[in-house]
C-alpha cells in the first residue's frame, strides 16, 4: 500500500455514494463517524466525516473529538504516492503532545492553534513543504505558551542538502546541511558538552561513520516561555 504504516485499521458506520471494489477504481461521497483509525501507531476514535475518497485521495471535512487530538479540519489527504501529502486549514482544538512523543515528555502537554498545511511527508526527515500557524498555544506542567504567527519550511537542496526555515515572533532560525534530524540533535548536545561540561548534560558519543555537515542560525526574541514548558531549568535571554 502507498504509505504503508501512515494509515492502518479503521472501523466505519458511514453512508457511501458510489462505485469502486479496490483503490484503483474507488470513488464515493461519504458521511458518517469512524469508529477507530490508526494513524502513524496511534488509534484515534469519533471522527466525523463528510467528504469524497477517490482511491486514496480524500477530500472533504473532518471533526476528530479524541483524547490524542481534537480538529475541525478542511482540505486534502492524497495517499496515492509513497509519502503523505497533505494541503489543508485545521482548527486544531487540543493535541496530546505528550502522547504523541510517546510519553518522551513526563507531563500532559497539549497544543491548541490555527494550522495551513502544505506538507508531504510521514516523518521530520521526509517532510517538504510549509506550515503556517496562527494563535498558537502550549500548555502544561504549570506553564503556558503562545504565539501569534509562525512559518516552517523545510526545502530540497542540491547534492543531498536541504534547508529549515523557521520564522516566528519569538524566534527565528536557519538549519541548511545534510543531517538527520536525531542525529544533529545529538551533534548539538556534543558541542554544549565540550563547551560546558560541568553544566549537567549528558555525553553523547560520536556516531559511527559520517558526521553531521549543518549550519545552524537562530535569533531568539522571547523563548523562556517554550523553554519553560519543555526545559525548566534552562533560561535565555531575549534579542540574542
Amino acid at each position: 500500500l502507498a504509505a504503508e504504516g501512515t494509515v492502518g485499521a479503521m472501523i466505519l458506520d458511514m453512508q457511501l455514494d458510489g462505485s469502486g471494489l479496490d483503490w484503483q477504481s474507488l470513488d464515493m461521497n461519504m458521511k458518517g463517524v469512524v469508529d477507530s483509525l490508526q494513524f502513524m501507531g496511534e488509534s484515534i476514535n469519533s471522527i466525523l466525516v463528510d467528504g469524497r475518497l477517490t482511491g486514496k485521495y480524500f477530500s472533504g471535512h473532518l471533526e476528530v473529538a479524541d483524547e490524542l487530538l481534537g480538529l475541525l479540519f478542511d482540505g486534502s489527504v492524497d495517499l496515492r504516492e509513497e509519502k503523505p501529502v497533505f494541503d489543508a486549514i485545521a482548527e486544531v482544538k487540543a493535541l496530546n503532545i505528550s502522547r504523541l512523543s510517546g510519553d518522551k515528555i513526563p507531563y500532559p502537554v497539549y497544543a491548541s492553534g490555527e494550522i495551513v498545511l502544505n506538507m508531504e511527508g510521514d516523518d521530520l526527515d521526509r517532510l517538504q513543504g510549509r506550515v503556517e500557524g496562527s494563535r498558537l498555544e502550549l500548555n502544561g506542567n504549570g506553564h503556558r505558551f503562545r504565539s501569534r504567527s509562525l512559518l516552517l519550511s523545510f526545502e530540497p537542496g542540491v547534492s543531498g542538502y536541504r534547508n529549515v526555515r523557521l520564522r516566528s515572533d519569538f524566534a527565528d532560525a536557519d538549519v541548511e546541511g545534510e543531517f538527520l534530524f536525531a542525529d544533529l540533535v545529538h551533534s548539538v548536545i556534543r558541542h554544549a558538552y565540550r563547551l560546558y561540561p560541568r553544566a549537567g548534560w549528558e555525553h553523547v558519543p560520536e556516531p559511527a561513520g559520517q558526521g553531521q555537515q549543518a549550519r545552524i542560525d537562530v535569533s531568539v526574541y522571547d523563548i523562556q516561555p517554550l523553554l519553560s514548558l519543555f526545559l525548566p531549568e534552562w533560561e535565555v535571554e531575549s534579542g540574542i
